[in-house]
């Protein structure tokens, strides 16, 4: 019995064994099961992580794309800004053209001022001349009468001496000398008389065709001051077309600057992401590229530094370029953090760039005055 009671209590701890083996048999599945459980899903989040990791290759191989179409955009652009450029150098020689006709027409309205006031003028001794020659005429008239009056006298006087007879001879002499001074006397008068009428005739005619002149003169004086009024509005049209073309160049290479600023960054970012092996040397500094071109050497500096942000955008341009620069040489060097900072910075000053270039735009846009470069 006690061996048998042994093996009982044998069996009792073999089964507690046994339960205990179990518990633990079953913890180790539990556990077991749960390692299973984190194995899956470290699986599945490998298996994202790999689909993620090669979403993300494609992206950036297509980045190559996406910079293409910007480039297409950037070439668009510059044709466009060139273009309203090209129509802005005409806009400017119309309005250069109608300063000059403008001045020539001002020029022809004084000419033909003159040449009025001077026809009224000789309309003026003209009719002084005929008044002068009515004169001449009335004592023509005069002397005519006397002419007349003294051939009487002489004859009278003739008839006198030959009823006198002897005594009256000598006196006839005098009368007959009277009489044929007397005839003289009236063919001169007579002579002078057809000049006088003649001279009145031509200053007549000749009045009548300088009144006329002056009528005409004064009418093409008053053409010309109207034609002079439509040259001005036609200029002052000219220099509103100016303003306007100048306005839209100015918003063209704006728009252009900003994809250019784009395309610059975008590129930075394909070195970072190992996408581009551009060197740090084919990067421009913020005097070479396009905008710092315009802003220190061409029409910027020429037309547009009066601008309300133009002053403003030199030094966050210098700025994006100069964070630029350093973040490639950081990441070049592996120091990712002093990059990542790098860019931040790039971003910044980016923001202000763009806000300056836009503030530059809408200046313009709302007063294109300021934009008149050709008067």
């Amino acid at each position: 019995m006690a061996i048998f009671g042994c093996t009982r209590a044998q069996l009792a701890n073999a089964e507690d064994e046994i339960a205990r083996l179990s518990n633990q048999l079953a913890d180790k599945d539990e556990a077991l099961q749960q390692f299973q459980m984190q194995l899956d899903e470290a699986v599945e989040e490998q298996v994202q992580m790999a689909a993620k990791l090669q979403m993300a290759d494609g992206l950036y191989r297509n980045f190559h794309h996406f910079g293409d179409s910007l480039n297409s955009l950037q070439s668009t652009l510059a044709l466009l800004a060139s273009s309203l450029a090209s129509e802005k150098k005409v806009a400017i020689k119309a309005a250069s053209v109608s300063v000059d006709a403008r001045k020539g027409t001002e020029l022809m309205v004084t000419n033909l001022r003159q040449v009025s006031s001077t026809v009224q003028q000789a309309v003026g001794n003209v009719e002084g001349l005929n008044e002068r020659a009515d004169a001449i005429g009335n004592i023509v008239n005069l002397i005519t009468e006397i002419s007349e009056q003294t051939n009487l006298l002489a004859l009278n006087a003739a008839i006198e001496a030959a009823r006198a007879g002897e005594h009256g001879r000598g006196f006839a002499v005098v009368a007959d000398e009277v009489r044929n001074l007397s005839k003289r006397t009236n063919e001169a008068t007579q002579e002078i008389a057809m000049q006088v009428s003649k001279i009145q005739e031509e200053t007549n005619a000749t009045q009548e065709k300088m009144s006329t002149m002056a009528e005409q003169s004064s009418e093409l004086s008053k053409i010309g001051d109207e034609a002079s009024t439509g040259m001005g509005s036609i200029l002052e049209l000219s220099r509103d077309m100016e303003g306007v073309i100048s306005a839209g160049a100015l918003r063209s290479f704006v728009e252009l600057a900003k994809t250019d600023h784009l395309v610059y960054k975008f590129a930075i970012y394909l070195v970072m992401m190992g996408v581009s092996d551009k060197s740090m040397d084919e990067f421009s500094d913020h005097t070479r590229c396009r905008l710092g071109q315009w802003y220190y050497e061409g029409e910027g500096h020429g037309s547009f530094r009066n601008l309300p942000g133009y002053r403003e955008l030199e030094e966050p341009h210098r700025g994006v370029h100069r964070h630029a620069l350093e973040a490639l040489a950081q990441y070049h060097e592996g120091n990712v953090d002093q990059a990542l900072r790098e860019l931040e910075g790039m971003e910044t000053n980016s923001m202000q760039v763009l806000r300056f270039l836009e503030e530059m735009a809408v200046s313009a846009e709302g007063d294109n005055s300021l934009l008149r470069v050709g008067t």
